[in-house]
């Protein structure tokens, strides 16, 4: 028996045989659930995995996948780094070029993580990978093989970590441009100094998406964004003014404005209680400026 299977069996309290029957199931342990998307426009699948599988995957994140190289790139998933982080990046800049992945995780196949072991060693064998990549992969039922999903906790580390190459190469030709590039997940943002970069970056990243052997990925041509230096910004869900100021954006400010306004008034139910301090919580990470002028002794509220 090989070493990583050695370590979880010890670990976990798995016999040998029992792991492996454990794997061969994992794919179709799942519970699946829709979310709305960010932007309004349909639901988003969440595949989440069931306790025990959940358990096997925190633990394969734990003791070998944290050890895979993630790019400085990567904005997400990143404990050190956060959305107002990314955004600061680009705040200097005056245009800015947006790209969107179209199903960007159920592109990311277990061919892609087992090119990346191969690439790295993390103490994981080419036949531990085939194994364990049943942990971290599921079936969807409507489509044929294994896939990333949206929900399990290996995943963000394995989609910023197939990433590296991609990463690399545009960061390595944004900088020989004096660019700045980050990428959130799915989302490519490069920010410049004029209109001159336009057709020159677009050129270049559609380029290096039809070249990337792994993952296969596909841009959604109706997510590209051109966004001149007379135009606000917006870069992960927060708006870039142009005094470079970082901001939540006028609807939400509104939003919470008003809600507040219901919380003093007593007309806020418990739910919405809680939905507001979750708005609170965030304007005190993004927007603290705005959370001292709508709500400085939040904390001392019953919510």
């Amino acid at each position: 028996m090989s070493t990583a299977i050695e370590k979880v069996c010890k670990d976990l309290g798995f016999t040998e045989e029992k792991f492996i029957e454990f794997c061969s199931l994992a794919p179709h342990r799942y519970k699946k659930f829709f979310i709305p998307k960010k932007n309004g426009a349909g639901l988003r699948l969440v595949a989440q995995p069931a306790r025990p599988l959940k358990k096997v995957q925190r633990w394969l994140v734990s003791e070998y996948l944290s050890k895979l190289p993630i790019h400085e790139a990567a904005a997400a998933y990143v404990s050190e780094k956060s959305i107002l982080d990314n955004a600061k990046k680009h705040a200097g800049n005056k245009v800015l070029v947006k790209y969107d992945f179209k199903d960007f995780f159920p592109s990311i196949k277990p061919s892609d993580f087992l090119k990346l072991i191969s690439k790295n060693d993390v103490g994981i064998s080419a036949y531990e990978a085939e194994i364990f990549s049943r942990l971290i992969f599921w079936s969807p039922g409507n489509r044929p093989g294994l896939e990333l999903c949206i929900g399990a906790p290996s995943s963000p580390v394995i989609s910023n970590a197939v990433m590296f190459d991609f990463d690399n190469a545009v960061s390595e030709f944004c900088s020989s441009e004096s660019l700045i590039y980050t990428r959130y997940a799915d989302d490519i943002c490069i920010s410049g100094y004029d209109n001159s970069i336009f057709e020159h970056v677009d050129r270049f990243i559609k380029k290096q998406v039809f070249e990337i052997e792994s993952p296969n990925l596909l841009l959604n041509p109706n997510k590209t964004q051109f966004i001149n230096e007379n135009t606000v910004k917006k870069v992960t869900g927060l708006f870039i003014t142009q005094n470079e100021e970082i901001t939540v954006g006028r609807k939400l400010k509104r939003k919470v404005r008003a809600m507040v306004h219901n919380f003093h008034k007593g007309n806020l139910s418990a739910k919405d209680k809680e939905r507001l301090k979750g708005y609170l919580c965030y304007l005190s990470d993004v927007d603290p400026s705005y959370l001292r002028k709508v709500a400085p002794d939040f904390q001392s509220w019953d919510l």
